[in-house]
């Protein structure tokens, strides 16, 4: 989404690392406000937009303040935290070969197991995986 403001995207950013990365239940939005700079009607102008663009799970309470809980997909997509399903496959799949190539005790095989591991490479892999799921 190329509508978000520099505050709405910077919001968002610090939003995800603290539910996302740090764990916390709920974001600390008065650390997020002063770590940006922003006043109380920014912030609350900025969080509006966020929650009305569905990015994140918010809820203004009396007094300016807000209660941020959660980060929906369209949130986590927009500033890459959203987890890239072909990646993830590419993984597993690497893994499984390997995982394979241990456990088989023909020399011959396990040679073509681990070409296929590690033959390919994961960035390779990865863009077969998402062409071939956009299908």
């Amino acid at each position: 989404m190329d509508d978000l403001s520099s505050t709405d995207r910077r919001m968002l950013a610090a939003i995800v690392q603290q539910i996302e990365h740090d764990g916390r239940d709920v974001a600390d939005m008065a650390a997020i406000s002063a770590e940006l700079g922003l006043e109380a009607a920014q912030t609350g102008r900025s969080l509006r937009r966020l929650v009305d663009a569905n990015m994140v799970r918010g809820k203004g309470m009396l007094g300016g303040n807000w209660i941020v809980a959660g980060v929906a997909e369209r949130g986590l997509r927009e500033v890459g935290a959203w987890p890239d399903r072909a990646d993830q496959l590419a993984a597993q799949l690497i893994a499984a070969l390997a995982e394979a190539a241990e456990r088989e005790p023909e020399p011959e095989k396990k040679s073509g197991l681990r070409t296929a591991a590690t033959g390919v490479g994961r960035d390779v892999l990865t863009d077969v995986l998402a062409a071939y799921m956009a299908r």
